[in-house]
C-alpha cells in the first residue's frame, strides 16, 4: 500500500509530534480512495494512525511496540504499569500474587491500581507450559514482544527457622525462584528468533534498608535467586542478538521516578550497552 500526499507537521508536543494529511489517497492493487486522517508518532515508540473516511468515525489502527512486565505484585511492579500506560496504548501485565500469609503491615503488597490499556494475562509460575502460554497470549495480544521487565519484589516474610511451614517453603521455590527460570527461557526463543528485543532485570535493592534482613527468611533469598540469575543472564550476553539490562534501586518511595528513569533507559539503549546493570539513585540523571 502506498501513501500519496504531501505530509504538513502541525505541532510539536515535545514527546510526541502530529502531522495532519488530508485528501490524500491510499493506492492498493485492489483498493484506491481518498480519506483524510493523522499520524501521530512518539519518540517512545508509539506509532498511531486514524482514519477518517467522509463524515464516518475515525478508528484506530494501533502500530506500537509490544510490552511484556510480569513480577510480583508490589508498588514497584504497578509503578512500571502505571510507565508503561504513558508510553503505549496496550500492553500485558501478569502480576505473580503474593500467597504468603502476611500480618498487617508487614511487607503487605501495594493496592493494586491497574492502569488504563493493562492486558492482564494468567501466568502460574510453577508451571513451564504455563510461562509459554503466557509468551504465546502476549504475542496474540500485543502482535509481537519488543520488551520484556521481570520484576521480582517479593514481600518480606519475617519468620524464626522453627516456625517456617512447608507450604512456604513451597510457595518460595515455586512463586519467586523457577518461574523466573522457565519465563527467561521462552523469551530468548521469542528474542533469538526474531534477532531482537530487550530483556530487563529489575529487583529491588533490599539488602537493608527499611527491612531486617535477619528476619526476612524468604523474601531476601528470593530477589538474591533472581539476583544471581539476572547477573548470570548479563554476563552470558554477550553474541545474543536481543539486549538483556539489569535495573536496581534503593529509594523506596521514587517507584514513579524509578520507573520512568528505566524505560528511557530502554528507550535509548543499544545493542552495545546489553549486558550492563543500571542502578538507581534519586540523583541518576539519563
Amino acid at each position: 500500500m502506498r501513501v500519496c500526499k504531501k505530509i504538513q507537521r502541525e505541532k510539536n508536543y515535545g514527546m510526541k509530534t502530529k502531522a495532519f494529511v488530508s485528501g490524500y489517497s491510499l493506492i492498493h492493487p485492489c483498493l484506491s480512495v481518498s480519506v483524510r486522517g493523522y499520524f501521530e508518532i512518539g519518540i517512545a515508540g508509539l506509532f498511531r494512525y486514524t482514519l477518517h473516511n467522509g463524515n464516518q468515525k475515525g478508528y484506530t489502527l494501533p502500530m506500537t511496540r509490544g510490552i511484556l512486565i510480569a513480577g510480583n505484585e508490589s508498588s514497584l511492579f504497578w509503578a512500571l504499569s502505571a510507565e508503561a500506560a504513558r508510553r503505549v496504548e496496550s500492553f500485558a501485565a501478569a502480576a505473580i500474587p503474593t500467597r504468603f500469609s502476611l500480618p498487617a503491615g508487614k511487607g503487605a503488597a501495594a493496592s493494586a491500581v491497574v492502569p488504563d490499556g493493562s492486558t492482564p494475562l494468567q501466568w502460574n509460575p510453577a508451571s513451564p507450559i504455563s510461562a509459554r502460554t503466557l509468551v504465546l497470549a502476549a504475542e496474540n495480544r500485543l502482535g509481537r514482544i519488543d520488551d520484556a521487565l521481570l520484576v521480582c519484589s517479593p514481600p518480606a516474610v519475617y519468620r524464626s527457622a522453627e516456625t517456617l511451614l512447608p507450604a512456604e517453603v513451597e510457595i518460595l521455590v515455586n512463586d519467586h525462584i523457577k518461574g523466573w527460570f522457565f519465563l527467561v527461557r521462552e523469551l530468548a526463543l521469542v528474542f533469538r528468533s526474531r534477532q531482537r528485543g530487550t530483556l530487563a532485570m529489575v529487583v529491588p535493592d533490599i539488602s537493608g534498608g527499611g527491612r531486617d534482613p535477619s528476619a526476612d527468611l524468604l523474601g531476601l533469598p528470593a530477589a538474591a535467586s533472581f539476583r544471581a540469575f539476572a547477573q548470570g543472564l548479563l554476563a552470558s550476553s554477550v553474541g545474543e542478538p536481543f539486549q538483556i539490562l539489569g535495573f536496581s534501586s534503593s529509594e523506596a518511595g521514587r517507584e514513579a521516578a524509578f520507573a520512568d528513569w528505566l524505560f528511557k533507559i530502554i528507550d535509548e539503549a543499544g545493542k552495545k550497552n546489553s549486558g550492563k546493570w543500571y542502578k538507581y539513585t534519586r540523583f541518576s540523571l539519563f
